[in-house]
Formats: C-alpha cells, structure tokens, sequence
C-alpha cells in the first residue's frame, strides 16, 4: 500500500511539474489574444496595513534587472486593498500601483512597457475581507 501511494503520488507530482495552466485573453488595447501560464502570474508585491510604501527594493531591483536581461515583455501591475482600506482611503490600491511602478522605472526598467489596472476589492485573494493578502499589487508578464 506504500509503494502505491509513493507511486501515484510521484506520478502526480511530475504531471502537475509539467502541465500548465494556459488561458487566452484578449488584449484590451490592443485586441491581439495573449496566452497566460502559471509563469506569467509571479509572487505579488505585499502591503502593510493603510500603506502604499514598498519596503522590499532588492526584490524590484532583481525584478528589473533579470527582465531588462532576458526580454522585452510588459508588465501589467494590478492594484488590490481590503474593504476597509478602501473606505478610509479611495485612492489606496492606485498609490500602490503608482510606488511599483516608480520603483520599476527607477530599478531602470522601461516605463513603457508597464501597463496598469486598479481592481480595488474585486479580485480578493482571501476570502476574508481584511487579509493581509488582499493588501497587494499583482503583477502579470505579457
């Protein structure tokens, strides 16, 4: 019974290692069909509470400097806080994308090839509403 469990667990192990989730979308600008896989959706940027301050600057940096290195994608920063966040400040989600981006271009990467979008709290990552991974700017490669 071991065997079998060690052995359908490697099996799954190594189908989920080389499957990928591939889905189609339409570009909004431009109407051309991207796909996105699993690679294209990285760990998010993470927020303390009422803060649109990024502490984290090495890590935009490797960011910066592994893309500028490797291709000419874009990147599409998508901006996310919890309800609560949003009442007291409206414009919370945007300030977090606006210090991204800053950061991106100053790490040198090119400001045109960050693309925004502010989804406030319609795409929660937590089903609790005050989570701190709600508290966030996701971030897409195209």
């Amino acid at each position: 019974m071991k065997k079998k469990l060690i052995i359908l667990f490697t099996v799954f192990l190594s189908l989920n290692l080389f499957c990928q989730n591939i889905e189609r979308v339409k570009d909004e600008n431009t109407g051309a069909e991207l796909q996105l896989s699993s690679d294209n959706f990285p760990e998010p940027f993470f927020f303390d509470k009422d803060s649109y301050t990024y502490f984290n600057k090495e890590y935009i940096q490797k960011i910066s400097s592994t893309l500028l290195k490797t291709d000419n994608r874009k990147i599409i920063l998508i901006g996310h806080c919890t309800i609560l966040e949003l009442k007291l400040n409206p414009n919370i989600s945007t300030n977090r994308i606006k210090e991204i981006k800053k950061l991106l271009i100053e790490s040198g990467f090119n400001e045109n090839r960050i693309e925004i979008k502010d989804e406030k709290t319609n795409q929660p990552r937590d089903s609790h509403p005050e989570s701190d991974l709600n508290r966030r700017v996701d971030w897409i490669l195209i």
